[in-house]
């Protein structure tokens, strides 16, 4: 009797440790999609600030050539 009540009684100690393991690893899961969420937002607005910069580097260089080809056309 006392060994199957103690099998019992590690059986729902069992069952409440294995219930925890769950709940955490599901947290751990939210917490990964979460990062890898924010990784991809954070890239994509480093992306975003990069291609302006690029942008602009682009346009300043087409206006000084255009600005440079009227000069020469006027001298």
């Amino acid at each position: 009797d006392k060994q199957k009540k103690c099998l019992k009684e590690i059986e729902k100690e069992y069952e409440i440790k294995r219930s925890e393991l769950i709940e955490a690893m599901k947290k751990r899961k939210t917490l990964d999609r979460l990062k890898e969420k924010e990784m991809k937002a954070f890239n994509y607005s480093e992306m975003k600030v990069e291609q302006d910069m690029m942008n602009e580097v682009a346009a300043n260089q087409f206006i000084r050539k255009t600005y440079q080809s009227g000069q020469r056309k006027k001298s």
